[in-house]
C-alpha cells in the first residue's frame, strides 16, 4: 500500500472498502461507486405473462462452484418432489465466453430434474431478452460477491430476485426487491423460490421494488454524476 500513490481510490460497494480498511487501516482516500445495468439491454417486459403459465426461474452467470449452482439445482429437485410448477434456466458457461465443459458443469446437468434447462453463454441483448422472458432471479452465491451485477440487472428488467446472504447484497437490496436466503441451503431457497413460484402478487411488488431501486441508484447515470463529484472533489 505504501507503493500506491493515487488521488483517489474507489470500490464497488461498501462490503469491499471495509474488507480493504480492515486489512490496512491507513486506508482513508476511497469511496464507493456503484455498478449499473444497461438501461438499452435491460428494461422490463412490456408483454403480460399468462398467469396460468408455469413461472421461469433465471440463473445467468458463470457456472462454478462459487456461484452455488449446485445448491439452485438441489433446490429445484426439492421443489419438482413437492409438485410446485416451475421451470429453471441456466445461462451461461464455465468461464466468460463460450468455454469449454467442466467436470462440475457436466455433474450439474446429471443431477438436474427435468425442470431444468441448460443454455449456452449469452451476453447484451439476447441475455437482456432472456430476463424479459423469466418471472424470477435466482443468483445463489456461496462466497462474497463484491457485488452482484446481475441483481441490478434484474432489477432493471422488473424482476423480484432470490439471492443470499453475504458480500454486497445488503447494498444492492437495502431497498428491497428480493428475498435473501442463507447461502448454500437449498432447502431455504427451495422455499423463497416457491414463496414467488406461487405468489405472482409478491412477484410483482417485488419486481416493482427493485425496478424502483434501479431508477434511483444503479443507472449508469446515476454512476455518471456520482464520477463527476469524484472528480470536483478531486479538483480534476
Amino acid at each position: 500500500m505504501r507503493r500506491v500513490r493515487v488521488d483517489r481510490l474507489v470500490f464497488v460497494s461498501e462490503f469491499l472498502r471495509n474488507q480493504a480498511q480492515a486489512k490496512f487501516t491507513s486506508l482513508d482516500t476511497s469511496c464507493v461507486l456503484y455498478n449499473g445495468a444497461d438501461e438499452t439491454i435491460f428494461y422490463p417486459s412490456s408483454d403480460h405473462k399468462e398467469e396460468t403459465r408455469i413461472p421461469i426461474v433465471l440463473f445467468a452467470g458463470r457456472i462454478v462452484r462459487d456461484k452455488g449452482v449446485h445448491v439452485l439445482v438441489d433446490a429445484m429437485k426439492l421443489l419438482a418432489q413437492q409438485n410446485v410448477k416451475l421451470q429453471l434456466r441456466i445461462v451461461g458457461s464455465s468461464n466468460f465466453g463460450n468455454s469449454r465443459e467442466t467436470d462440475y458443469i457436466t455433474q450439474l446437468k446429471a443431477n438436474a430434474p427435468k425442470t431444468v434447462t441448460f443454455l449456452p453463454y449469452r451476453s447484451g441483448a439476447a441475455l437482456g431478452d432472456l430476463f424479459r422472458e423469466a418471472d424470477i432471479f435466482c443468483s445463489p452465491s456461496i462466497w462474497d460477491e463484491p457485488f452482484g451485477l446481475v441483481n441490478v440487472e434484474a432489477f432493471a428488467s422488473g424482476i423480484p430476485v432470490v439471492s443470499t446472504h453475504g458480500g454486497g447484497s445488503s447494498e444492492i437490496f437495502a431497498h428491497g426487491g428480493g428475498i435473501l436466503v442463507e447461502r448454500g441451503s437449498a432447502e431455504q431457497l427451495a422455499s423463497a423460490l416457491r414463496r414467488l413460484a406461487e405468489d405472482a402478487k409478491l412477484r410483482s411488488n417485488l419486481g416493482t421494488q427493485g425496478y424502483a431501486a434501479f431508477r434511483e441508484r444503479f443507472t449508469w447515470s446515476v454512476a455518471r454524476t456520482q464520477v463527476q463529484e469524484i472528480q470536483r472533489d478531486l479538483s480534476i
